[in-house]
């Protein structure tokens, strides 16, 4: 699960959120992490289609330049 940190060293909720459920149903969560996320973008927009750049880029953060961070949870 990759998730981008913020300026303040903190990650979204919403992102987080998502990003769990979504790991958990295995929903666009193997191959290319860019690949997945472009054709789950591709996806909720065909499905919803009134849902803004804004909601989108916070539930399915656009990929930095940068090596993401990976959550990792230890239970």
């Amino acid at each position: 699960m990759n998730m981008p940190i913020m300026g303040d060293n903190t990650v979204l909720f919403t992102s987080t959120l998502f990003a769990l459920i979504r790991t958990a149903l295995g929903i666009f969560s193997t191959g290319d992490p860019a690949y997945a996320d472009s054709e789950l973008r591709r996806t909720i927009k065909i499905l919803w289609p009134k849902t803004s750049k804004k909601i989108l880029e916070k539930m399915i953060p656009l990929q930095s330049g940068k090596k993401p961070l990976e959550l990792i949870f230890i239970f």
